[in-house]
């Protein structure tokens, strides 16, 4: 079998933050059929935030039996690091769908490493929605928030597993400030509903929501999360409930992803009618 040399295409897009992402795109052939493709992103955000340039593969894929589809994948995510290292990227990462183990095979054999397995799970707007939790006199629910740093840092801490905080080579301060910085971001720009749970002036609970597909009405539940002190009383059940209950008719499809290991977490969101969709790992790269 002759596989021709991957051909790469750079091209540039503009971001909601209005940075420029650049994205390289590969492919491996025998004649005119396609062995293995896939996408590199230069990531804008990860970049400003780590302060060296960050990228990651998207949308990889392969065909035929599976040594064929090993050894293509292999070429193509070689290729995708090579125009990562003429870029100078420093750090790369990528999801696997399925798991797919051909794919986690040939990324690991290319220096990745699985740092997270998660599980995404989706809502669709038809579901029963549940119980108000008006009757929580002691608590009150807002859609403005007014002081986003001191937000961001009340819940930056919250996140203790997850992708970032699995891999070693990541500091625990390092990720902690990720999320802080994320969590900030969502707040002030990124999201389109945020509601922030109080007992009088202090933040309980905090649920983000952006867009993922405006054309099918889809968005993702990107952060849940409750303060240390009020965990495990019932109270991430309120909070999911209240958001679910504010944005019914605004989505016909809400999606969460969580580590497939954090039941709690898996508890609450099929208790609020959530179906697991797809099982994806996590893998980095340091270049």
């Amino acid at each position: 079998m002759t596989c021709s040399k991957t051909s790469i295409e750079t091209m540039a897009v503009t971001t909601a933050l209005g940075g420029a992402e650049e994205i390289g795109a590969a492919e491996v052939l025998d004649g005119d059929r396609v062995l293995a493709a896939g996408r590199v992103r230069l990531l804008a955000w990860d970049t400003d935030f780590f302060g060296f340039p960050c990228a990651r593969i998207e949308a990889l894929t392969a065909t035929g039996e599976n040594p064929a589809r090993y050894d293509a994948v292999r070429r193509a995510v070689a290729d995708l690091l090579g125009w990562c290292d003429d870029r100078g990227v420093k750090f790369v990462t990528v999801k696997v769908a399925g798991p797919e183990p051909i794919l986690v095979q040939a990324l690991e054999s290319r220096g990745f490493y699985v740092t997270d397995c998660t599980v995404a799970l989706a809502r669709d707007d038809h579901a029963p929605l549940p119980q108000s939790s008006d009757s929580l006199d002691e608590f009150s629910f807002h859609d403005r928030i007014e002081d986003h740093a001191g937000t961001a840092l009340a819940f930056s801490g919250l996140i203790l597993d997850g992708r970032f905080h699995n891999d070693v080579r990541i500091s625990k301060k390092t990720a902690d400030g990720l999320w802080q910085r994320a969590v900030l971001n969502q707040t002030r720009s990124e999201a389109r509903e945020v509601l922030l749970m109080t007992r009088g002036a202090d933040p309980v609970g905090l649920t983000t929501i952006k867009p993922v597909d405006p054309e099918n009405r889809a968005g993702c539940l990107f952060f849940v999360g409750l303060r240390g002190s009020y965990q495990a009383r019932g109270l991430g059940r309120v909070l999911l409930g209240e958001t679910l209950y504010r944005v019914r008719g605004e989505y016909d499809r809400l999606e969460v992803e969580t580590s497939t290991y954090n039941q709690p977490a898996l508890r609450l969101y099929q208790g609020q009618g959530f179906k697991p969709s797809q099982v994806k790992l996590s893998l980095h790269c340091w270049r």
